[in-house]
């Protein structure tokens, strides 16, 4: 008898992380929901990338591969795996993360019920070396949400990925990405164009493992320019319509809250690693354009005071480091969140293998 469920599509992008590509490739095809296909786009990684899906194309028809015959960048490739979706579902998954097994089952029950949502998301564990610090979408029950109170919750952060979730293909599909935002914030950009007017449910279920990489600006170096996409997300949402100002306002603030969070923790980083004119920079810019004149004082302090004794900035960044690991305010949360879905950190293990 033929399967009659939707098929969902696996967008995979990838550039030279072979390994780590596998154990991703390997999450979607071990979900409990068999209707789906993976589709990987390599941009021309030249290592062995091809070897590994040609492997793992043998093993399973249900996986699909696109190599570029030279780079094209993050967004183009990314772009143009979304462009080629042709099934009613699809998710998107970075090379270095994971699903779990009960993803796909999970959100397609939820479309089964709610079938005008735009996404259904699912808990995503981020995953910081052997640690779930922090979750996205941590719902404690099941929320289905309609503009503009949708818009409003994703506003508040925790929920700036697409790994946990799976959207409606039809949906979305007059909601394009945005080159100029293509890196921070490109993903909370679109989640708001795709909530200012559409539902979406979040299942208080976990779902995917995010692997994260340090601090959210680590990959970016140039502060200003993300200040600059953040500035252009702003305007959009001034745009939007059918949202009242008020709402606007409330959204503007949470964002620009999690930016300022951001720069700042970015600055105690840099000064941490002895990168003082990088902070000094940062501190510049949280005066002048937010108006945060205490963050900006502080690390102008520390980095004028690191910068000239190293004795001091040794024993700080010392202190500094032991500070991170027992931070009373966030080691409770932690170790709970640890607690309750610790064992679901094996799949990264499970699926490093073949």
């Amino acid at each position: 008898m033929i399967d009659q469920r939707p098929l969902i599509t696996a967008v995979i992008p990838t550039y030279r992380r072979p390994q780590l590509l596998r154990r991703a490739v390997l999450s979607v095809l071990r979900q409990t929901y068999p209707n789906l296909r993976v589709c990987v786009y390599d941009d021309a990684s030249g290592d062995d990338t091809r070897a590994v899906m040609e492997e793992l194309m043998r093993q399973d028809q249900r996986v699909f591969y696109c190599e570029h015959p030279q780079n094209v960048g993050p967004f183009d490739n990314f772009e143009l795996g979304i462009r080629r979706v042709s099934t009613p579902y699809f998710s998107v998954l970075s090379d270095d993360n994971v699903l779990l097994p009960e993803f796909y089952a999970q959100a397609m029950e939820g479309f089964n019920r709610y079938p005008k949502a735009a996404f259904v998301a699912t808990k995503t564990l981020v995953v910081e070396g052997d640690q779930i610090v922090s979750i996205l979408f941590d719902e404690n029950k099941e929320k289905y949400y309609v503009p503009p109170e949708g818009l409003i919750k994703i506003s508040l952060g925790k929920t700036n990925t697409w790994t946990g979730s799976v959207y409606s293909r039809d949906a979305v599909a007059d909601i394009n990405f945005d080159r100029a935002m293509f890196g921070e914030p490109v993903e909370q950009d679109f989640l708001f164009r795709v909530v200012v007017k559409l539902p979406y449910l979040v299942k208080p279920v976990p779902g995917a493992i995010f692997i994260a990489h340090g601090s959210s600006m680590s990959a970016s170096r140039r502060s200003d320019d993300v200040i600059q996409r953040y500035q252009r997300m702003f305007s959009k949402i001034e745009d939007y319509p059918d949202v009242s100002d008020s709402d606007k306002g409330i959204v503007i603030k949470n964002a620009k809250r999690i930016l300022i969070n951001a720069l700042y923790d970015r600055a105690l980083i840099d000064i941490k690693s002895g990168d003082f004119d990088l902070a000094m920079k940062i501190a510049i810019t949280l005066r002048n354009n937010f108006a945060q004149t205490n963050k900006s004082a502080l690390l102008f302090v520390f980095a004028k005071i690191f910068k000239s004794n190293k004795i001091i900035y040794f024993v700080c960044a010392k202190l500094y480091a032991i500070w991170k690991k027992v931070d009373l305010r966030k080691i409770t949360k932690k170790q709970s969140s640890n607690d309750i879905y610790g064992s679901y950190l094996k799949y990264l293990d499970k699926y490093s293998g073949t």
